[in-house]
């Protein structure tokens, strides 16, 4: 589970900085922009849950 945590780990901070393209500010972005941050964001921790659980393997 560590190197699938990690996987999807590395593609919710990809995620979040393509769909984001640099501009700060959720009051700035497009709703598209902002569906997928919050799923890059979701990713991005579910990520961090599956490298935990490797751990305690």
């Amino acid at each position: 589970m560590k190197y699938a945590g990690i996987a999807v780990l590395v593609v919710g901070a990809v995620g979040l900085a393509v769909t984001t393209r640099g501009v700060r500010g959720w009051e700035n972005w497009t709703s598209r922009q902002k569906k997928g941050m919050s799923l890059s964001a979701f990713l991005f921790f579910l990520g961090i849950v599956l490298m935990n659980l490797g751990k305690s393997g």
